[in-house]
C-alpha cells in the first residue's frame, strides 16, 4: 500500500501589526543588541524597526513602565580641567564629549541639554553654548544685556539659568525624542541696589532658539533687606510651567517664574542654618531637600502659599543617616566639600563627597548607592543628567547605521521609497 505523502507546511505569516507589538516588547535592559538581531532577519522587520514611529511607540511602552526617568549621570560643571565632563553612572550611556576649554563652565542641565556659560581669557567677554548630550548638536547664543553696565558702582549682578525644551509649557512635549529640537534658555538677573534701603531686584529674560534673540526683561519682583548676592543663586527647579530658584542671602527666599504668564514671585522658605539645602517636587509641588551638619538627611514639602507669599511647611519624618551609610563622612570639615542634587522628574538625590565619592540616595526607599569612587567633586560642582533615553535606542540610531552599510537596508529603503511614491 502506499503511503500517503506528507508535504510540509510552511508557517502562516505574522500580520505586520502582530510583529510590531512583539518587537515593541523587546527588553531596552540590554544595549540595541536585541533589536540589531531582530533587524537582521527579513526586510520586513527592518522596515517596521527602521520606522521613526516604532521607535517613538517603543520609548513611550518602556517610558510608561518605568513611570519615571533615569538618572544617566552628571555634569562636573567646574573641575580642575579644561571644561565640564560628564560622568555615566549607569553602563549603557556614552554621550559624545562636551566642549571643554579653559573658561567653559556648565550651568544648567534638562530634556538632553546642556547649558554652558563661556568667558573668554580675559573675561572681557562672556557666551553661551547649549549642547545636546544625545545628538551632539551646539548652538552659540550671545550673552544678555546687563542692566547695571553702564551705571555707577551702586549695584552689583548675578545672572542664574535654566535651559529646557521650547514645546514644554502646557505638557506639549514628552521629551522622548526632541533633543534636537527648539530650546528656550531663562535668565534671572539679580541686581542688588546700595542707595538707600538694601534691595534685590529680579529680572527675568529668555533666548527662544526659534526667534534667535533675548525678550525683554518682562518679569520683575524686589525682596527687601538684602545687602548680599555673592553666589545666592542655586540650581533650579521646573515643575509644570514654573521655574523655581532659591535666592539664599541672610533670609532664604524662592523665586517662581510663569512660564506661560512670564509672572514673577517669591514664596518664604524655611529659614535653615548650617545646611545645604536643593529644591525637590513633592506631590506635584515645590520641597526642599537638606543636608544637615549632622550628615542627616531630610525633606520639606510646603502645603499651602497665600496670596503674600508665605506658605506652610512640613518636615517629613523620612531622616537618613549617613554616618551610618558611609564611616568617613566626617573626614569631610568644610561646607564646600559636599553637594546634594536633586535628580529632577525621579526620587533621587545625588550626594558628591570631596575625596570620598559620589552616591545616589533614593528617598523612597532610603537606599544608597556609590556610582563613582574618590571623585573630586565639591560644591556646586554637579548638574545630574536625567532622560527617557532607552538602551535599545542608541545615541547615532543603529537603523541609519544599518542603511548606510547594508545593502540589504538599502534596498529596503528604495523600495520603500517606491511605495511612499506610488510606483
Amino acid at each position: 500500500m502506499q503511503q500517503p505523502t506528507t508535504r510540509s507546511r510552511a508557517l502562516p505569516s505574522l500580520m505586520e501589526e502582530l510583529v510590531e507589538e512583539i518587537l515593541l516588547r523587546l527588553p531596552p535592559e540590554e544595549p540595541p543588541a536585541h533589536l540589531v538581531r531582530a533587524a537582521m532577519v527579513c526586510k520586513a522587520w527592518r522596515r517596521i524597526l527602521s520606522d521613526g514611529g516604532f521607535r517613538r511607540r517603543y520609548c513611550r511602552f518602556h517610558r510608561d513602565r518605568r513611570a519615571m526617568p533615569t538618572l544617566l549621570g552628571y555634569v562636573c560643571r567646574s573641575s580642575t580641567g579644561p571644561g565640564p565632563q560628564f560622568v555615566p553612572t549607569t553602563s549603557y550611556f556614552s554621550p559624545p564629549p562636551l566642549p571643554t576649554r579653559y573658561g567653559y563652565r556648565a550651568i544648567d542641565c534638562r530634556h538632553g541639554r546642556v547649558l554652558i556659560r563661556v568667558a573668554s581669557e580675559d573675561d572681557s567677554r562672556e557666551d553661551l553654548i547649549v549642547c545636546s548630550l544625545v545628538t551632539g548638536i551646539r548652538h552659540h547664543l550671545s550673552f544678555p544685556a546687563c542692566t547695571h553696565k553702564h551705571r555707577a558702582y551702586d549695584c552689583m549682578c548675578s545672572f542664574t539659568w535654566a535651559v529646557l525644551c521650547a514645546r514644554h509649557q502646557r505638557g506639549g512635549c514628552d521629551h522622548l525624542h526632541c533633543h534636537s529640537g527648539p530650546f528656550l534658555v531663562v535668565s534671572v538677573q539679580t541686581d542688588y541696589q546700595a542707595v538707600g534701603e538694601h534691595t534685590l531686584h529680579m529680572r527675568v529674560s529668555v533666548y527662544s532658539s526659534e526667534t534667535g534673540a533675548w525678550s525683554a526683561q518682562t518679569a520683575y519682583c524686589a525682596i527687601q533687606n538684602h545687602c548680599d548676592v555673592g553666589g545666592c543663586m542655586n540650581p533650579n527647579l521646573l515643575i509644570g510651567d514654573a521655574l523655581y530658584f532659591i535666592v539664599a542671602c541672610h533670609v532664604i527666599k524662592i523665586l517662581r517664574y510663569d512660564l506661560c504668564g512670564h509672572g514673577l514671585s517669591v514664596i518664604d522658605a524655611p529659614q535653615l542654618v548650617f545646611s545645604e539645602i536643593v529644591l525637590i517636587e513633592i506631590d506635584g509641588g515645590p520641597g526642599i531637600v537638606q543636608l544637615d551638619h549632622d550628615c542627616s538627611v531630610y525633606t520639606w514639602s510646603l502645603r499651602h502659599v497665600d496670596a503674600y507669599g508665605v506658605g506652610e511647611w512640613v518636615r517629613h519624618n523620612n531622616v537618613v543617616q549617613l554616618e551610618t551609610m558611609i564611616p568617613t563622612i566626617y573626614d569631610i570639615r568644610y561646607p564646600e566639600d559636599y553637594t546634594i542634587r536633586f535628580a529632577e522628574g525621579t526620587n533621587t538625590v545625588l550626594l558628591g563627597l570631596y575625596g570620598i565619592g559620589v552616591f545616589t540616595l533614593d528617598l523612597n526607599s532610603r537606599q544608597l548607592r556609590e556610582v563613582n569612587f574618590n571623585e573630586t567633586c565639591g560644591k556646586n560642582c554637579m548638574l545630574p543628567y536625567v532622560s527617557f533615553y532607552i538602551p535599545g535606542i542608541p545615541l547615532v540610531p543603529f537603523f541609519n547605521f544599518l542603511s548606510s552599510h547594508d545593502p540589504l537596508m538599502n534596498m529596503q529603503s528604495h523600495d520603500q521609497t517606491k511605495c511612499d511614491n506610488g510606483t
